[in-house]
């Protein structure tokens, strides 16, 4: 980009002053935006699924360098159902409805396959991070709602990764779940492991 094409400073200022004004909260307008990338069929797929890494990076940067008590539960909790969303691939699916060269395919699901492995990283991360303990008995019952969900998905790399994640977070969080909390988990692994996958 040459100098001349370059965004003025003004543009700058202007863009942020109208986001400032139509959002009292930035951290609303940008979880927002990055709720509805999954379904956005406004984007190419590979906007979409750059789209996608850049929220998994907010993702894990809200466990490892937020506030722990602010940032979980306004962040991370909202933002869960994003993560489990993705490992469902979706790609095979572009492709066929699409004509594109072998190289754009082979793009395609290289970059679906490093999106996935990346929201399972982080899906394990927030799983043993315990930054739920800064927050209150209200953020694990709403994790467990995610959980519940997902248990139930038609998609079995998402109902399996929903297993290993409870296994990990009820592990490394039995201190402040109630009883009833415990007992939901365990229903819902238990139901999980009757699973025919």
């Amino acid at each position: 980009m040459t100098a001349s094409r370059a965004p003025s400073g003004m543009d700058s200022v202007a863009a942020l002053a109208d986001i400032a004004s139509t959002q009292e909260d930035p951290g609303t307008a940008i979880l927002d935006r990055l709720s509805s990338l999954i379904g956005d069929e406004s984007m190419s797929f590979i906007d979409r699924y750059n789209g996608l890494s850049c929220a998994r990076k907010f993702l894990s940067y809200c466990v490892h360098y937020g506030e722990a008590k602010f940032e979980f539960k306004d962040y991370v909790i909202p933002l869960l159902p994003i993560a489990f969303r993705v490992l469902e691939s979706t790609v095979e699916d572009e492709i066929a409805n699409s004509v594109v060269s072998q190289d754009l395919a082979t793009q395609k699901r290289s970059m679906e396959a490093d999106v996935i492995k990346a929201f399972r990283s982080s899906i394990a991360d927030v799983g043993v991070t315990s930054v739920i303990s800064y927050g209150s008995e209200v953020d694990v019952d709403r994790v467990m709602e995610v959980m519940e969900t997902f248990s139930k998905d038609e998609t079995w790399q998402i109902r399996q990764a929903t297993i290993h994640f409870l296994r990990c977070f009820q592990g490394a969080h039995k201190f402040v779940f109630s009883k009833e909390q415990t007992k939901k988990t365990m229903l819902i692994v238990s139901n999980l492991l009757a699973d025919d996958r």
